[in-house]
């Protein structure tokens, strides 16, 4: 509930997700990024959202902020370094941490991940542009060669 006060606070729209599940639906409607702590993760059946990370189309790669405790990096606690693998493209940021630093890392990765949907629109006009072609070189031509 603190992020979501920081992140209205910065004008970054967020929805608190109680469940994996519900991650997932948030997921697939299209989130800009999931903020999530180390502790909320632990003990969880966490296939569901491994699939869907999985599942990504090629332009896809959700970034993630992983929140953990201070000295809770890689070469310190080995359940972070599962996250990384987990996840894939995860930021940790270390608490406590300045609200300045939460919506700098955020912001990045909005701003990434809006990189992200730009090149699935240049992806989608290029697949129709082939489609477009490829249907036009199928069509029969009725022309007459010019005789002068």
């Amino acid at each position: 509930m603190v992020a979501a006060g920081v992140f209205t606070e910065a004008g970054i729209e967020s929805v608190a997700c109680t469940s994996i599940e519900k991650l997932v639906a948030e997921l697939d409607d299209g989130a800009g990024l999931v903020l999530v702590t180390e502790e909320a993760l632990a003990g969880l059946d966490l296939r569901g959202l491994v699939s869907w990370i999985n599942s990504q189309p090629e332009w896809s790669d959700m970034p993630f902020i992983l929140l953990t405790h201070r000295g809770g990096g890689l070469e310190r606690n080995p359940g972070a370094e599962r996250f990384l693998h987990t996840l894939g493209n995860v930021t940790f940021l270390e608490r406590p941490f300045h609200p300045t630093t939460l919506v700098s890392i955020a912001k990045s990765a909005l701003r990434g991940r809006s990189r992200q949907y730009d090149a699935r629109a240049r992806l989608q006009e290029l697949q129709a542009a082939k489609e477009t072609l490829e249907i036009r070189v199928e069509q029969p031509r009725n022309w007459k060669p010019w005789v002068n």
